[in-house]
């Protein structure tokens, strides 16, 4: 139970971290590198600065907006792996993984977007693609996946919790 607290208070810390950087990253100088639409008006000759405040915002909220979704995979995997000697290693690596795959998508979905464009710009009809083609394509992903679990959690707290310490 100590662990768990631990944990938890752990991660409620990392959490609070990344949104009083966002929060102050907000009211600087920099905080225009927040803003998805900014990032196409800035000139091609210094790329390597906006893109790298891009990575690092994508990064923090994905840490202050989507690492909390997890919490309950993360508690699930904490029990089956609480046995173990290692898993320290192994939640760090799940967590390292889960914001590593939305690092990938951060750098994918705007790619994309910038690559579709540059080839569309060849053709005599051509239709625009404006960041919201993604954006929504992203907001379908995150529905179907918390339909889903929201699904199994509503029926795995509706189950009998003796059919489950049984199989245990």
């Amino acid at each position: 139970m100590a662990e768990r607290r631990a944990f938890l208070s752990l991660l409620g810390s990392l959490v609070g971290s990344a949104w009083i950087a966002l929060w102050i990253w907000g009211r600087s100088p920099y905080g225009r590198y927040l803003s998805h639409q900014q990032l196409g008006e800035l000139g091609a000759g210094s790329l390597l600065l906006p893109i790298t405040f891009y990575l690092i915002a994508w990064t923090l909220m994905t840490v202050a907006m989507m690492l909390p979704t997890a919490v309950p995979l993360l508690e699930i995997f904490r029990r089956l792996t609480a046995a173990r000697k290692d898993r320290s290693q192994l939640l760090a690596l799940v967590i390292s993984g889960y914001l590593a795959v939305w690092l990938a998508f951060g750098i994918a979905a705007p790619l994309a977007w910038w690559m579709m464009n540059k080839w569309l710009q060849d053709f005599a009809y051509r239709v625009t693609i404006g960041w919201w083609i993604f954006a929504l394509t992203a907001m379908l992903a995150l529905m179907i996946t918390l339909a889903t679990v929201s699904f199994r959690a509503i029926r795995a707290a509706r189950a009998n919790p003796i059919n489950s310490l049984r199989s245990e």
